[in-house]
């Protein structure tokens, strides 16, 4: 859930097929919207170092079209959480950037568990330069993080992606 969004969203993840939710919807009809998701590289408790969810940016505002909003500087500084709901509790993120990136595959081939591979994720994100890009200078990062990424597509740029990215603020 994001405030001042519509993005509300239960996160699914198929324990065999990491696109299905891509493509299938909640009732398991095919097609659009799809659904939110995560894939099998990340755990269902949130437990990883990051976790990285996706959504279709639809037309219509819906799913995580309203990421998009995060583009702008002043929607960015004035709308800095994002509240996951577990069966074990509430998490809370601090977003900390928000910007285009390409379509490279966040968790395959990463091991984020080693510290220095996250040291340098962590540091990528943080030296990353672009014209859409926004930052929460803030919000400093160590290895000990959890880190959630929320990815969605862009109109007409096939090739990249738009990211969302927090730190998680509480531990229990």
């Amino acid at each position: 859930y994001i405030p001042y969004t519509r993005v509300d969203y239960a996160v699914l993840q198929h324990p065999a097929d990491n696109y299905y939710y891509l493509n299938y919807n909640l009732d398991g009809s095919r097609g659009y919207p799809g659904c939110i998701y995560s894939e099998k590289y990340n755990r269902k408790d949130f437990e990883d170092p990051v976790t990285v969810i996706y959504g279709h940016n639809m037309k219509n505002g819906t799913m995580f079209a309203d990421l998009h909003n995060y583009e702008d500087a002043e929607y960015f500084e004035e709308n800095p959480y994002v509240y996951i709901y577990t069966p074990e509790g509430l998490l809370v993120y601090r977003i900390f950037a928000a910007y285009e990136y390409t379509n490279e595959h966040l968790l395959y081939g990463h091991d984020y568990f080693a510290p220095a591979e996250f040291k340098e994720y962590i540091d990528g994100v943080l030296n990353y330069r672009n014209m859409n890009c926004n930052r929460a200078e803030d919000v400093e990062l160590t290895t000990a993080d959890h880190i959630l990424v929320l990815s969605t597509c862009m109109a007409n740029k096939p090739d990249n992606r738009y990211l969302v990215q927090g730190v998680l603020l509480n531990e229990d």
